[in-house]
């Protein structure tokens, strides 16, 4: 499987101590090197990478780049689109379809398959050159009909191969098998694929729909421009009570002042409130699809990614709101209305630009410098205690019997931990509590080596064993017996330790059992008297 960003999580570097923020929260910082450029995708589901070395591309890899309508017009162009799209400026998005490996990069920086031939994608695209020549060719009433073919090109149409950037690979667990599939479907769709629709059939539907982690024929970035629009429209409302406002202040008479704070009030309703909606949602919609993917992410990815999010929503959602809230104040009192006006409709984008654009430089510089990046790594104790105690109930549990064999300070801490009672020997009495957590017995596991069960007619059952001694000893055979007590059995075959099941209708503080306990007890002191 491919998963860049979960394995680079191996070279992480040092990280600072656990800091308690009460007693259910524990977090610390964690540094990240060499963390590769990973961002969330406008659907805050899909995990993206940037491909920083084409020939970690293979076949079946969804790739994403920056929308360059004018593409292989000027070169110039072409790179200025995918740095803006690097540094996360541009944030509208063209896709396709690796159709073959990278092996190589030639000396001219053209992207070589393992055959030599330059390395194939497939997409739904065309240029500015080409679409001019297909109305030619088929008339433009049928060309506005099918502007985009879904064809095949080279990697090298969209970037020189000796210096990467701008290229982002969708994140995702897919095997050989998968890859093939979607290369196969991906000729299948070639050769019988229905005209473009820049609604229902993008570029982005067809790659969402070749995509093993998605299989869903959907474009996430037709709603996300859809909710825009409608949102700059209200706002655009918002803009026009700003002039209301404006003339209502020049009025000044009594009934002014209340149709100012109804103005106000409408404006608030109409420019602030859908921005605060926008924030709110994105971030609870984020919070819920990241923490749904974080066993796949991994720890660093996932928190780095959240509190990304976190504080998209702080920073850029909070000054945004905030800056909106102050705008009727800077007409009342200033008179200003076309500078307000330009904040309403562009300041929410423009904070949420330099944010990405801040965050990308940070990341990149904590790099360079070589300390890694920063990622806070928060943790329920209540969970931890849960994994820890789920953890020492898996472990093998020594059988009792062997339990006085054992020199004092080597019994297993998941014996101790699942006895009935603190055994005299782990009691506090100055001496160190430390031991090894890895039992030293364990029952051999192979089918003919199993307990084996023999029941007597006085109600007593023996499971005879063999168990295997870690420290290097000779393995012996161990019998362990149970049943309800030592009804016609000599004292010596139930030594001190011993398992027993409880009869039926039997009381848990019988005498029988009390005295076993008891003399188990008493043993563990004789032993701990002859170790000191």
């Amino acid at each position: 499987t491919d998963h860049t960003a979960k394995a680079s999580e191996e070279s992480e570097g040092h990280e600072t101590s656990q800091i308690s923020f009460d007693e259910s929260v524990t977090g610390k910082i964690r540094f990240w090197k060499d963390a590769p450029h990973i961002t969330l995708y406008i659907d805050d589901y899909t995990v993206m990478e940037e491909v920083m070395d084409l020939t970690t591309l293979r076949r079946g890899d969804h790739c994403i780049v920056g929308l360059n309508p004018v593409r292989k017009l000027c070169g110039c162009c072409d790179a200025l689109v995918f740095r803006l799209a690097s540094l996360e400026i541009l944030r509208l998005y063209h896709h396709f379809i690796m159709f073959d490996d990278v092996a190589s990069i030639s000396d001219d920086g053209v992207p070589l398959n393992k055959d030599g031939e330059p390395a194939r994608i497939c997409e739904y695209s065309n240029t500015p050159i080409g679409a001019l020549q297909l109305a030619a060719r088929v008339g433009f009433r049928r060309f506005l009909n099918d502007p985009a073919p879904f064809q095949q090109l080279t990697l090298h149409d969209y970037q020189d191969g000796r210096a990467a950037f701008g290229i982002f690979r969708v994140i995702q667990d897919i095997n050989e098998a998968q890859r093939e599939r979607i290369v196969n479907e991906a000729q299948e769709l070639m050769e019988d694929f229905k005209p473009y629709d820049i609604f229902f059939r993008n570029c982005e539907h067809a790659a969402f729909g070749l995509d093993a982690g998605t299989k869903r024929w959907v474009s996430p970035q037709v709603p996300f421009l859809i909710y825009n629009l409608a949102r700059l429209f209200v706002q655009l409302l918002g803009c026009l009570l700003l002039f209301g406002i404006k003339g209502l202040k020049e009025t000044g008479s009594g009934e002014a002042s209340l149709s100012m704070s109804l103005s106000i009030f409408l404006y608030h309703l109409c420019s602030t409130v859908p921005v605060a909606l926008q924030v709110l949602i994105s971030l609870v919609r984020a919070t819920v699809l990241l923490t749904e993917q974080k066993g796949r992410l991994g720890e660093l990815t996932y928190f780095f990614l959240l509190t990304k999010e976190v504080a998209r929503a702080a920073i850029s959602g909070g000054l945004s709101i905030a800056m909106l809230a102050l705008l009727p104040r800077m007409v009342m009192e200033w008179g200003w209305v076309w500078t307000p006006s330009y904040l309403v409709m562009t300041g929410y984008g423009k904070m949420d630009t330099m944010f990405n654009f801040s965050t990308r430089m940070v990341t990149r510089w904590f790099n360079l410098y070589g300390t890694g990046v920063p990622v806070a790594v928060f943790a329920s104790t209540r969970q931890l205690a849960h994994e820890r105690k789920k953890r020492e109930s898996s472990r093998v549990r020594m059988n009792p019997l062997v339990e006085s064999f054992i020199p004092f300070g080597h019994a297993p801490l998941a014996w101790r931990d699942r006895s009935r009672s603190t055994p005299t020997l782990f009691k506090n009495t100055g001496t160190s509590f430390s031991a090894p957590t890895t039992p030293l017995f364990k029952f051999a596991e192979a089918e003919g080596e199993r307990p084996q069960r023999k029941d007597y007619p006085n109600g007593i059952t023996e499971y005879t064993s063999k168990l295997e001694v870690s420290q290097g000893k000779q393995s012996m055979p161990v019998r362990t017996t149970s049943g309800p007590g030592r009804n016609g059995m000599p004292p010596f075959h139930l030594p001190a330790g011993v398992l027993r099941t409880k009869k039926a209708g039997e009381h848990p503080g019988n005498d029988s059992k009390d005295h076993a306990l008891r003399r188990r007890r008493k043993s563990k002191e004789e032993l701990r008297d002859q170790t000191r």
